[in-house]
């Protein structure tokens, strides 16, 4: 790495750690670790930070997951080396050792942006080069930023903690906010929801809460039931198209009545908005010609209950 150029010098893991935390934005939970026999024996590049010893406080970085690994080991010092006190530079360099372009979480994307906006006005060099170490474009990137700035604070940090994706939370953001900061509570990370299954739950109570005109007390109270429901999509379902739900559940009763068993498929136009029912079906001997010949006379006997659903 070119910028690092500076002599080595060592800092001990208790004052890397005591220091400014500004760039610790990567992987809380995990982050980088060299392996503490390698720290020991001094084999890993020096750990960059901004300022020296003795002459004022220093700041690291990048590497805040093996510097609490080395203070864990008891180990005295760290080889570490001086970069610019530059914001943009510096995270440049974190970036690069990083090494996982396309590995970024939201979270880490929207706190790197911050600290490139606080710092300074982003030139587009910068953003160019940034965007290439995240595995995009300067423009992409950018735009995805901005997009995350226009967000509802409530639905930001439920893109920021992985609850929802950026088009669920562009798509829902008329939510009321008491909804959408429900998102990030302990109760609903808790239900272990899929995106599609959020992302269908949040479309479905969008269309009723804009339908019915909730308040929004009831509208939240509409969305914990619905994940307190063994089938949370289906719940909510069942509230934006109740009639639909009924003709549905009622044909599969019909069916199961006049078809199970028989090898006869029996389908209804979608949404029950057409004419006609479709029969499907195959036999390759008498004995299944029979039962599927049955089967056509118990939709027969029942058919005004089959016409009445269309």
């Amino acid at each position: 790495m070119s910028r690092l150029n500076n002599s080595v010098f060592v800092v001990s893991p208790a004052a890397l750690l005591s220091g400014a935390t500004t760039f610790d934005i990567f992987r809380r939970a995990g982050g980088v670790c060299v392996g503490t026999e390698r720290l020991r024996l001094g084999l890993y590049a020096p750990f960059p930070v901004i300022g020296h010893p003795g002459q004022g406080p220093v700041t690291l970085v990048w590497g805040f997951a093996a510097v609490r690994e080395a203070a864990a080991a008891g180990l005295e010092t760290l080889n570490c080396v001086g970069i610019p006190d530059n914001h943009a530079a510096a995270l440049e360099i974190a970036l690069e050792f990083e090494q996982r372009p396309g590995d970024f979480s939201p979270a880490e994307q929207y706190a790197l942006w911050r600290l490139l906006k606080d710092a300074e006005p982003i030139a587009g060099d910068v953003v160019a080069r940034i965007g290439s170490l995240l595995g995009s474009s300067a423009d992409a990137f950018r735009a995805r930023m901005l997009r995350f700035e226009a967000l509802p604070n409530a639905a930001r940090e439920a893109v920021l903690n992985e609850t929802i994706d950026l088009k669920t939370a562009e798509r829902c953001r008329a939510l009321p906010e008491e909804c959408l900061r429900w998102l990030s509570d302990p109760q609903y990370l808790e239900a272990g929801l899929s995106f599609s299954s959020t992302r269908q739950l949040l479309s479905l109570l969008r269309e009723i809460w804009l339908r019915d005109g909730l308040a929004p007390d009831d509208c939240l109270k509409l969305l914990e039931g619905a994940v307190a429901d063994s089938e949370p999509v289906a719940y909510l379902r069942r509230r934006r198209y109740p009639e639909l739900v009924k003709r549905e559940q009622r044909f599969e009763e019909l069916r199961r009545e006049t078809t199970a068993g028989s090898g006869v498929e029996l389908s209804a136009p979608p949404y029950f908005e057409g004419d006609s029912f479709e029969l499907r079906f195959r036999f390759s001997s008498r004995a299944e010609l029979t039962r599927r010949r049955e089967a056509l006379h118990h939709i027969e006997d029942r058919f005004d209950e089959f016409l009445e659903l269309l």
